[in-house]
């Protein structure tokens, strides 16, 4: 699914994250950088975003390899980039177009 921007060179850039501060941040940045942020606080609220609008990009930082499998299960093509305790790099670096920060 690529994201639907009409006419538009922005890439949405779908932001994951149960912080309500860690969400605007990021968003602050991402829009002053030149994207179009989505934010969503659960999987249920990421799937909708999706649907809605899709994304070129996810950046996770919820805890669970759970909801990053799922999701690319969903849209194997969308790429993630995650921010991960530790523990997690190798598990989640072998699934497709995920890349993956320790904190």
């Amino acid at each position: 699914m690529t994201s639907q921007l009409s006419g538009s060179s922005r890439k949405f850039v779908l932001i994951v994250d149960d912080s309500d501060f860690f969400l605007e941040i990021v968003s602050v940045f991402l829009r002053k950088s030149g994207f179009q942020p989505l934010v969503a606080r659960s999987f249920s609220q990421a799937l909708k975003q999706m649907e809605t609008y899709g994304a070129d990009i996810m950046l996770l930082e919820v805890d669970g390899l759970n909801f990053l499998e799922r999701f690319k299960g969903l849209y194997p093509e969308v790429p993630v980039v995650m921010l991960a305790e530790g523990g997690y790099r190798e598990a989640l670096n072998a699934i497709p177009y995920t890349l993956v920060f320790e904190r």
